[in-house]
């Protein structure tokens, strides 16, 4: 069992982009801008989206069982995770010579990136994505490109980034990515500088309604644009 931190002696840590966000100024700029300056916009995803979530964390939850014993960094901080998450998940670290983490945090360049699976062994780290998919999709390698530059810079230790999908046959394969996302270390730098530098800005870029409203998913502000188009 691992020993308990004490959270009251951490310091709070915080961030402009997470992973989430990342891949929204992927898919649109104008769609990351909207989600920082005009949250109350945001159109509520139906009903059939809400399953698809639901059964990812099902097929998240079921992979996470293979590990024990874990730390569960959302489960022990609560509503203070994006804040205290990377500092707790570094505390953690420090302290466990060999530890599997669910959700560790880490924060680089004022990014938050909380990975599904991580798993430290002496100075060696290695990370499971899981995606309920069957497919390994390009939105994927948005993902992970950006959870992989994040942790290697926060951990500087080797670093071996895996995603988990669905096999089709209530299993998983899991794929070795970490050579693709290596490659992809330069225009991570390169993409997290210039979305920070985009929700500063005073307005929205113009950007005109297409195809990037749907793919890789259904944006969240088409009514808006729609609406001030």
């Amino acid at each position: 069992m691992y020993a308990p931190i004490e959270i009251r002696y951490l310091t709070p840590q915080f961030y402009q982009l997470s992973k989430s966000t990342f891949v929204k100024g992927m898919q649109c700029q104008k769609y990351l801008y909207l989600n920082k300056h005009k949250p109350k916009e945001r159109t509520p995803h139906d009903a059939a989206t809400l399953e698809r979530f639901r059964e990812g964390r099902d097929f998240e939850y079921l992979f996470k069982s293979r590990f024990s014993p874990a730390v569960d960094v959302p489960a022990v901080l609560g509503n203070d995770v994006y804040t205290m998450g990377a500092s707790y998940t570094s505390a953690v670290l420090e302290q466990e010579p060999a530890v599997t983490i669910f959700e560790a945090c880490f924060i680089s360049g004022k990014t938050l990136v909380m990975t599904d699976v991580l798993v430290k062994e002496g100075d060696a780290y290695t990370i499971y994505e899981v995606k309920n998919s069957e497919q390994l999709k390009p939105v994927f390698i948005w993902d992970l490109s950006l959870q992989y530059y994040i942790c290697s810079s926060a951990l500087q230790s080797p670093l071996t980034f895996n995603i988990v999908l669905n096999d089709g046959q209530d299993g998983y394969k899991i794929i070795d990515l970490t050579e693709t996302l290596q490659a992809n270390c330069a225009a991570m730098e390169e993409k997290v500088t210039a979305f920070q530098q985009l929700l500063k800005e005073s307005d929205a870029p113009a950007i005109h309604m297409g195809p990037q409203c749907e793919q890789p998913y259904a944006c969240e502000f088409k009514a808006y644009c729609s609406r001030t188009a």
